[in-house]
């Protein structure tokens, strides 16, 4: 007798706090769950979001973000979704609210950056921006830190977060 197995997925749930657009094709949101207090670390780490709910979709469509910042005390985390040609991925954030449930998967690793350098140049397309803004604030005030990032103009940028670190970025034609 043959059985289909059914792949069991560690999907987690959260709620969407805040959504903003931030840039000509940046959104902003910030999710809160109780599962992020599986995260030991933000900087380099990512998650899967489902656009549909996979426990009813059987064909979910799911993209890679990375952190942008995370809060541990309230578990919330700060994600930079990026649009560049993908029309369901705009349809699907541009439809996303303030409360909604969002359906996720944790992704494992992080990055610890070398710091002997006294030089960091972080270097990304446009959907990593978030990304390198991370790593710049993992890296100390004492090192010098210039962001270059792909993208076709320059409405693609947006600053990071609070400025707190702020990064040199250049915007290089793809």
């Amino acid at each position: 007798m043959n059985s289909l197995a059914i792949p069991v997925l560690n999907i987690s749930t959260g709620i969407i706090l805040l959504k903003n657009k931030i840039a000509a094709h940046t959104y902003h949101i910030r999710i809160q769950s109780q599962d992020f207090s599986q995260i030991q670390s933000v900087t380099g780490s990512a998650i899967d979001i489902y656009q549909s709910n996979p426990h009813y979709d059987l064909q979910p469509v799911v993209q890679q973000y990375a952190f942008w910042d995370y809060e541990p005390v309230h578990h919330i985390a700060d994600i930079a979704i990026t649009i560049c040609c993908d029309h369901e991925e705009k349809k699907w954030i541009e439809n996303l609210q303030q409360g909604d449930t969002l359906f996720f998967r944790l992704l494992c690793g992080s990055w610890v950056p070398d710091q002997a350098a006294d030089h960091y140049i972080l270097i990304s397309d446009i959907k990593a921006l978030s990304q390198l803004y991370e790593i710049n604030r993992a890296l100390p005030v004492s090192k010098t830190v210039t962001a270059v990032a792909y993208a076709e103009q320059e409405d693609y940028l947006f600053p990071d977060l609070d400025q707190s670190f702020p990064v040199k970025t250049f915007l290089i034609s793809p």
